[in-house]
């Protein structure tokens, strides 16, 4: 399995983002252009060391052991349709159709997956059911790089060493370091894989999804060693409680939050969610366990029995609520089979560790009753290495920090550095010590305090102490600032370990639970060391670095920066957030140590300035315009799903011939004498899919591109009929091995799938009657919003400032500004602005079309026309239905209200040819405008004629 050379080609200078940030940046933050995190990434940024970034093709590799080999290998899987190799069941086919190839809605807003939690479980997936490596060791076999590890001592790529108390020891070279590293691995029959995701990167949906897999295919698979019982074990308290507001009574699978579970199998969906300290039976249907893992210590069992009442009379008798009260470990022990779950699995590294000890008795346990283990052991962790700083050799796929920055979906680092001495060493008091940091950072937070409040957002400030005597002096300090006083600040001791001090334990849970609501008080956070995880609240914008942070204490940066990672929810894509990072020289030394992972970290000497506010104005009232809402010209109706016609579509649009399957004849041979007996005709089936894989493929297809969300059983017959009746123009059997090559052609299927899809997408459609809403939408009543690049001022219109995408839109926002018939104009913002429009792609899917512009014309004394805009570079398929629904909607609103709505769309090249290039205006009104570009119109259509 030779590696694939990977191009370090540096094909472009990275653009610079024209993203406004709430807080706006000296240095502005590279970006992929167009990145979705949504997607495959295919190309990352690497520093150009003048202060820039280069833009590489290709995805950022990985530095740790397996990764790269199995990222190659699920890459053409799933471009295969997760069809070659062979091995993969239908439940777990069903299940990645389901999450990533189906449309989800949640709130009427489209969700999607990460990429990053779809590539998660598609490694799982792959690896144990169609590699089924169920052995670390043949793991390492397998998908160690044999580039990377092949000189020397690994000419045979790996070298497993077993001591005599039957621990395995993987020996290996560590290309970062040149150093060779013994690293343990998990027992033979011990299945064991680690998912590496930076933190606030949806880890745990990652779980969810690999909890509902294993869960249907242990009710559906005959023979599947999987299970259908679960145990998630966190490090601590505060990761405990941040878990169990996404697993308490099942929430995160709940149908109307995520689409965890396909519609067709929510009534199989019978699991029990118990978590740390209730008193719930299990079930036989399913159950998951959530606690931390002080709950499972044996320790805590000896004192329990220690007490010394109870050495006398023994334990106190259970209470009425049930015989099944009683110890979270008894329960999970009582399971024939168990999945265990690590969160933040840094901490379960090592062997002899007591977390790794209780994992090995649940495994021994389950030994001794079945005769097999755990079903499976999964790892998540955004830093999974050990005390030597080397990743685990069981990480099978790996979303660095770098990625999920460039993906925007947690907050870009920008160390803001503006303290010019020398870090202080003997010192009395920490707050005169480090005053000028601690003002620093006090300044930065009043400034993000007054920004982020005008989007209904808290922002609080974390300062990691160096020690309990440190924090209290600090604590004391800001209790003496008005806006820190009292229960504003929040004080957390914590022990060597990082872990909450006993005291402090309650308010910590509280706080975490509570501190990102926008009624809770707390502005600022001190702490001792730095709560390596569970602490990664969202309000956290500023953080202030007060330590040394040497490699004794086995501090990551990344782990010292999660705590201010995670993006604040309801603030919309259209800015960067960012964390800012203050401190001393060491502790920017300690930040930059994420630059060897390929973070970017941003550096600015100067105070940020407020980024772009955009506000409708009170005092501009004049400029105000309203939105009729009217219901939406199209309904989805699944009603008629059962009385559509498939013999009203074409008959064999392709024109196929159909042939036989390849025939051939094959010699008998006696076994024996080896002598041929005998000849026989068959035919050879090339291992295409079974013709109910391929129907299943294509109906999810079809729903896809139809929006038909939950609508699968009534669709996969109109497939099916279609296909057997009409596509080929005569009846056809599906399981024919020369209709399913056919089928699995991409010209095929895509007009199977877009014939459908557009078919039954106008049939599941009705019209409503034209009807006004009481209510309107007024752009001075919208909320505020930050705006991403970039803005002008302009008199005729509501807001502060008008934002725009391009040059385009700045030009023809000066020239609505300026035509002496326009009264007033606003740009509208996407979602920000609300409006928006309902129509039918081309698909047949519903969308939402959100106009450019709206604006009023004065026509003559008391009449006045409002006018729909479009600014229109590119024409994608979908354009004329946009066209169409504007049109439309223009003409029910003039019907129903009486005021005349239009409207028009301006098409680039027309707009660039009579401004000049924008060096003047097209007309000196709206209506001489309109008139001018009509005849250009026409003009540009004599000449395509």
């Amino acid at each position: 399995m030779a590696k694939k050379k990977k191009s370090t080609k540096r094909t472009r200078k990275a653009k610079v983002t024209e993203r406004k940030s709430v807080i706006t940046l000296e240095q502005k933050l590279p970006e992929v252009p167009d990145r979705k995190p949504s997607e495959k990434p295919t190309m990352h940024l690497v520093k150009d060391g003048k202060g820039g970034y280069f833009i590489v093709p290709n995805r950022r590799p990985s530095k740790t052991l397996l990764v790269e080999q199995i990222r190659s290998e699920v890459d053409a899987w799933r471009e295969s349709d997760y069809t070659k190799p062979e091995g993969i069941s239908q439940t777990s086919l069903r299940l990645l159709e389901w999450w990533f190839h189906e449309p989800h809605f949640i709130d009427n807003d489209e969700f999607n997956f990460y990429f990053c939690q779809q590539e998660a479980i598609e490694c799982i997936i792959y690896l144990y059911e169609v590699k089924k490596i169920y052995d670390n060791a043949d793991l390492a076999e397998f998908f160690m790089d044999p580039d990377l590890y092949a000189d020397d001592l690994f000419t045979e790529r790996k070298k497993i060493l077993e001591s005599v108390k039957d621990q395995r020891k993987l020996v290996r070279r560590v290309p970062e370091t040149d150093q060779i590293a013994q690293q343990d691995l998990p027992p033979a029959d011990l299945t064991r894989y680690a998912i590496k995701m930076a933190t606030g990167s949806g880890k745990t949906f990652v779980m969810a999804l690999a909890i509902v897999w294993s869960y249907f295919h242990r009710k559906y698979e005959k023979d599947s060693q999987l299970s259908k019982s679960f145990l998630i074990i966190a490090p601590n308290v505060i990761v405990f409680e941040r878990l169990r507001i996404d697993f308490e009574n099942g929430v995160i699978f709940d149908k109307k939050k995520y689409p965890m579970i396909p519609p067709e199998w929510i009534h199989d969906w019978q699991i029990t969610c118990i978590m740390r300290g209730e008193t719930r039976k299990s079930s036989s249907e399913g159950t998951l366990y959530l606690t931390n893992i002080h709950q499972l210590y044996p320790n805590r069992e000896a004192n329990e029995l220690d007490h010394p009442v109870e050495r006398l009379l023994g334990p106190k008798l259970k209470g009425e609520v049930g015989s099944w009260e009683e110890d979270i470990k008894k329960s999970v022990k009582k399971h024939d089979e168990l999945i265990i779950i690590n969160d933040e699995a840094h901490h379960v590294h090592d062997p002899d560790l007591q977390w790794s000890r209780v994992i090995m008795d649940l495994h021994e346990n389950l030994k001794s009753k079945t005769g097999k283990g755990l079903a499976l052991h999964l790892d998540f962790s955004a830093t999974p290495k050990d005390q030597n700083g080397t990743y685990y050799p069981w990480i099978i796929c790996d979303y660095p920090l770098a990625q999920a920055i460039e993906d925007r979906i947690v907050k870009a680092p920008l160390i803001v550095h503006q303290i010019d001495k020398s870090d202080p060493e003997k010192y009395t008091r920490a707050s005169v010590a480090y005053a000028d940091w601690i003002n620093t950072a006090i300044s930065r937070w009043k400034e993000h305090y007054e920004a982020y409040g005008k989007v209904k957002k808290k922002p609080v400030l974390f300062i990691m102490a160096e020690n309990t005597r440190d924090a209290d002096d600090i604590y004391g300090f800001l209790q003496s600032k008005e806006e820190f006083k009292g229960k504003r600040t929040l004080l957390i001791h914590t022990d060597k370990t990082g872990d909450v001090s006993t005291k402090d334990l309650d308010i910590a849970r509280e706080a975490a639970r509570s501190i990102d609501k926008p009624e809770n008080k707390i502005r600022a956070v001190v702490s001792v060391m730095m709560l390596r995880e569970g602490w990664d609240v969202q309000n956290v914008s500023v953080i202030l670095g007060l330590r040394p942070f040497t490699s004794k204490a086995h501090i990551l940066p990344e782990q010292a920066v999660g705590r201010g990672l995670r993006l604040m929810k309801g603030i919309g894509p259209q800015y960067i957030q960012v964390v800012e990072l203050i401190g001393t020289q060491a502790f920017e030394e300690f930040i930059r140590g994420l630059e060897v992972e390929g973070v970017g970290v941003g550096l600015t000497r100067t105070v940020p300035p407020l980024g772009q506010h955009v506000y409708p104005v009170k005092i501009k009232s004049e400029y105000d315009i309203a939105f009729p809402v009217l219901n939406p010209a199209h309904k989805r109706s699944f009603e008629g799903l059962n009385t559509f016609d498939v013999t009203k579509l074409d008959k064999n649009p392709l024109d196929i011939t159909i042939t036989d399957g390849k025939i051939s004849r094959v010699d008998l041979i006696d076994t024996v004498t080896q002598k041929k007996v005998g000849q026989k005709q068959v035919t050879i089936d090339t291992g295409y899919p079974e013709s109910f894989v391929i129907l299943q493929h294509l109906t999810n297809n079809v729903i896809k591109e139809a929006r038909l969300d939950g609508q699968f059983a009534s669709v996969l017959p109109v497939v099916k009929k279609y296909i057997q009746e009409i596509f080929f123009g005569t009846l056809v059997n599906l399981d024919n091995e020369t209709i399913r090559r056919k089928l699995s052609g991409a010209k095929v299927s895509q007009t199977i799938v877009s014939s459908l899809a557009n078919a039954l997408g106008k049939h599941c459609t009705i019209r409503s009657e034209e009807e006004i809403k009481v209510e309107e939408i007024h752009l001075i009543e919208i909320d505020d919003f930050y705006w991403k690049r970039g803005w002008l001022e302009c008199e005729k219109t509501v807001f502060n400032i008008t934002p725009y995408f391009n040059d385009f839109e700045r030009h023809f926002a000066e020239f609505l500004d300026q035509a002496e018939d326009i009264t007033k104009f606003a740009k509208l913002a996407e979602s920000y602005t609300v409006f928006s429009l309902t129509y039918l792609g081309v698909r047949g899917a519903l969308r939402k079309y959100y106009p450019d512009f709206v604006a009023e014309q004065k026509v003559s004394k008391g009449r006045s026309v409002m006018w729909l805009i479009e600014t229109k570079g590119q024409e994608d398929p979908d354009v004329p239905n946009k066209d169409a629904a504007a049109f439309d909607w223009c003409d029910r609103v003039t019907n129903v209200t009486g005021q005349e709505w239009r409207y028009m769309k301006v098409p680039y090249k027309i707009y660039h040819d009579m401004t000049k290039e924008y060096t003047r205006m097209p007309a000196g009104s709206f209506g001489e405008f309109v008139s001018q570009i009509d005849d250009k119109r026409g003009e540009l259509k004599n000449k395509l004629l």
